[in-house]
């Protein structure tokens, strides 16, 4: 089997053919022009029997992840994930064999569904609706996420887990500075300052659960007004559930319906309390606002490393090591009380870098 370069429709056919033992046709791969962390290809094929087979390849990139966690323990999180009611695309294929493949990747299902939710941008009162049932909608997927029975599922075996409520923060906080010493990026005096502040202000938790990490609009999968599946599992960990709270993405936003506002972030949080069998404080939400911004400053100096180390790295990749970084420290100072505020205006230039960066993806898609 020749090795290419780079995935491409020609090798997954004969890949795809050798694991099955027989030829297969493929009539799509290509590769979805979102996130950053990883490459996602979709694939279409077709077996012997007229049979077709929709499957979702996951890879780093060609330089490196943007995100400091390793692939196969993302795809041993979607393996687990098997063992719960979580709605998720099903692990299939690991691979990491240099004979077969241009580099390490995995295989899921691809769940039929859409990251966009329709109506959802509408300025009228429909897409107030639309955006109310979507968020609810999330908050429910989440409780089930979180009260899943990790143990049972394993995950504690991989992604490790505090040793009660009380250790919950301080064993998040360990695992990120963990994961900043093995790659051991630039003198980060900001972060020391931030991990100060939140190792003194660390709350108890209110359970220990399974947790996303990345969720919210762009996140999920959804089908007719329904998650059908929780995808980016890249940076989901054990511990404290309201770190799930913290920072979802699009789905706590302020919503008036005739003229009342029937959701924002507390509303959110108080409607999963309905949801899930143990609430969250907001006290736990606003801490992990903090913490979970903490993690980006890791994330972002790992990605940093990746950047210099390599000449294949992606623009996006770029971007995110000088824009989003020095708009996170920026915040981080001025939250822990040693710099001013941010200048809204950083947000405004960021949310346009992004609105740029998806519109040259729609281009070149």
């Amino acid at each position: 089997m020749v090795i290419p370069a780079d995935f491409s429709a020609e090798w997954f056919a004969e890949y795809m053919g050798n694991a099955l033992g027989e030829p297969v046709s493929v009539s799509q791969f290509e590769r979805f022009t979102r996130g950053t962390s990883r490459q996602t290809w979709f694939a279409r094929y077709e077996t012997d029997d007229g049979a077709e087979q929709r499957v979702t390849l996951r890879a780093d990139h060609p330089a490196g992840a943007g995100d400091p966690t390793p692939l196969d323990r993302e795809y041993a999180c979607y393996a687990a994930l098997g063992k719960t009611d979580v709605p998720h695309a099903r692990a299939l294929i690991w691979e990491d064999d240099p004979a077969k493949t241009p580099r390490p990747f995995y295989l899921r299902e691809t769940v039929e569904g859409s990251w966009q939710v329709a109506g959802f941008t509408g300025s009228d009162e429909d897409g107030a609706r639309a955006r109310l049932s979507a968020s609810q909608e999330h908050m429910r997927a989440l409780a089930v996420v979180h009260d899943a029975d990790w143990r049972a599922a394993g995950f504690g075996e991989f992604f490790g887990a505090p040793e009660d409520e009380s250790r919950a923060a301080l064993f998040y906080l360990d695992l990120l500075m963990k994961r900043f010493e093995r790659f051991r990026g630039e003198p980060q005096p900001l972060m020391l300052e931030a991990l100060a502040v939140l190792r003194e202000k660390a709350p108890v938790a209110g359970r220990v659960s399974l947790c996303k990490g990345t969720n919210g609009l762009g996140e999920e999968v959804f089908r007719d007004g329904r998650i059908v599946a929780m995808s980016d599992w890249e940076e989901a960990i054990v511990g404290d559930p309201a770190s799930d709270l913290a920072m979802v993405q699009g789905f706590v936003e302020p919503i008036d319906i005739g003229g009342e506002r029937v959701w924002d972030h507390e509303k959110a949080v108080a409607y999963y309390n309905e949801c899930a069998r143990v609430p969250v404080s907001m006290d736990n939400v606003r801490y992990y606002q903090l913490a979970r911004l903490f993690g980006r400053m890791v994330m972002f100096a790992y990605t940093t490393t990746v950047v210099r180390a390599s000449r294949d790295a992606t623009v996006r990749q770029s971007w995110t090591t000088t824009e989003p970084q020095h708009t996170v420290r920026r915040v981080m100072a001025h939250a822990i009380g040693i710099g001013p505020p941010a200048d809204p205006a950083l947000f405004e230039e960021m949310n346009e870098s992004i609105e740029m960066f998806d519109k040259d993806r729609e281009k070149s898609g």
